[in-house]
């Protein structure tokens, strides 16, 4: 099974008034979320299947990526990954139900859970900060997302939009 684990990009300040949750994408996090949407489709890991944050600038962020990808067979918004602590986030893994699966998130949970799902940590100090719009993709060697464990993925790529630019 296939997990794309995405942070979402660069979010606007630009209102500091508006609750969090609201906060939309800076147009530096709006390139951002278009150079991984084309990083992914060049390199071959399209989601077939994607679970988002309801935060404004995770679902910007998917929005953005998805015209350079084929349509996913789903789509599903969850409150649960909106500031979501690791556990949190395996239990949304587990509710995938296609592979590829791509998690669109936030920090520092999505950092953690990344860290979590992998055997070996890329030497990247940029895999450690997990910045926004940062994307790893691993392979888990099951054929069911319920069986997926902690430190059992294969990482098969990481980057940032820097990589990109």
């Amino acid at each position: 099974m296939k997990l794309i684990i995405l942070r979402h990009a660069k979010s606007s300040w630009a209102d500091p008034g508006l609750d969090d949750h609201d906060r939309p994408l800076a147009p530096r996090g709006m390139r951002a979320a278009m150079l991984i949407g084309q990083w992914l489709a060049t390199a071959g890991h399209q989601p077939k299947s994607v679970i988002c944050s309801t935060a404004t600038r995770a679902h910007q962020t998917w929005e953005k990526m998805n015209p350079y990808l084929p349509c996913p067979d789903q789509v599903r918004y969850t409150s649960y990954l909106y500031h979501a602590e690791v556990e949190q986030i395996w239990n949304t893994v587990r509710q995938g139900q296609q592979s590829p699966l791509l998690i669109v998130g936030h920090n520092p949970g999505l950092g953690a859970f990344a860290r979590s799902a992998i055997q070996q940590i890329p030497d990247r100090h940029e895999f450690l900060r997990y910045p926004t719009a940062a994307a790893t993709v691993c392979v888990f060697p099951v054929d069911n997302w319920r069986r997926v464990a902690p430190k059992t993925g294969q990482l098969v790529a990481f980057t940032t939009p820097r990589d990109h630019s």
